[in-house]
């Protein structure tokens, strides 16, 4: 698993080493949280143009992707909860609770996002806090492996783990999970994949890792 973790950083762009997400769990964890069962769906919208660029806030320029940027079959998404990312075609965008999810027709590939505030413990602790309780958390918990990075210079944690996955999910799956803290809030980007489909995972969760940009970037 360190050498998947270690892989599932190379894809991460410039300027990106880690992430993690909201630490209640991915898919359908044992003691009843789920990122998975949702509430409401509705179209993916595309970003109508490209984006200026702006500074970043460590003094750099930086732009959010234009829609020539992003890779062919992906679409870059304006979210109602303030911020852009790039998704697969065709997939639905699901909102439970606090968070918002993008997922493949049949939800086979499953992309969470999740906006909050700060915790004084960071996305570190935080992230290897989720790990110790993977076993009581996730059926077949195993390969668990939590790597601190930054995220364009920013504090961030990478998590990555496999479980069994619930009754409708028909196998093991591999979940990223990157968490890092910027201008007050702490973000969370995840995607989970079947475990013999990981190396698609790992793409969606690169694009949407390297395509993030929050309401800052977009002004």
């Amino acid at each position: 698993m360190a050498a998947v973790a270690v892989v599932a950083l190379a894809g991460l762009g410039a300027g990106i080493a880690a992430l993690a997400f909201d630490r209640d769990g991915d898919d359908t964890a044992s003691d009843g949280g789920s990122r998975d069962k949702t509430t409401a769906t509705a179209p993916a919208t595309k970003t109508p143009g490209e984006k200026p660029s702006k500074p970043s806030p460590s003094g750099k320029s930086s732009a959010a992707p234009s829609k020539s940027a992003v890779p062919a079959g992906y679409e870059l998404v304006e979210d109602p909860f303030g911020f852009s990312i790039a998704v697969p075609e065709g997939y639905s965008r699901v909102v439970k609770g606090p968070r918002v999810y993008y997922n493949s027709p049949g939800m086979e590939f499953r992309i969470g996002i999740h906006v909050q505030e700060q915790d004084p413990k960071g996305p570190l602790r935080l992230s290897r806090e989720a790990d110790a309780r993977g076993p009581q958390d996730y059926p077949g918990y195993r390969s668990g492996q939590v790597i601190e990075t930054q995220r364009d210079g920013l504090p961030a944690a990478l998590w990555a783990f496999i479980w069994n996955g619930s009754a409708d999910d028909g196998g093991s799956r591999q979940t990223y999970d990157l968490t890092w803290d910027e201008a007050g809030k702490m973000y969370d980007v995840w995607v989970s994949a079947p475990v013999g489909k990981k190396s698609e995972g790992k793409q969606h969760f690169d694009t949407a890792v390297d395509s993030f940009s929050r309401p800052a970037d977009q002004n």
